[in-house]
């Protein structure tokens, strides 16, 4: 149990809650450029990391993004 869900401090609740979404953005993502199109100035791309999902029976799985 982490010592700050004892307290009951509703400003350190919010911010426990905000720093869990913050961790779930992506600001900077690693890819692997496939193709460029420089007449659109456009390029295709793929992660260069893997996601990870949950199966209905709990395993979990590496996945592409």
């Amino acid at each position: 149990m982490d010592r700050r869900e004892r307290i009951s401090d509703e400003e350190e609740t919010l911010r426990m809650a905000f720093d869990s979404q913050l961790a779930n953005i992506w600001t900077a993502l690693p890819c692997i450029v496939s193709a460029v199109d420089f007449s659109a100035n456009t390029i295709s791309a793929q992660p260069a990391i893997k996601g990870t999902t949950t199966n209905p029976n709990g395993s979990t799985q590496s996945v592409n993004l």
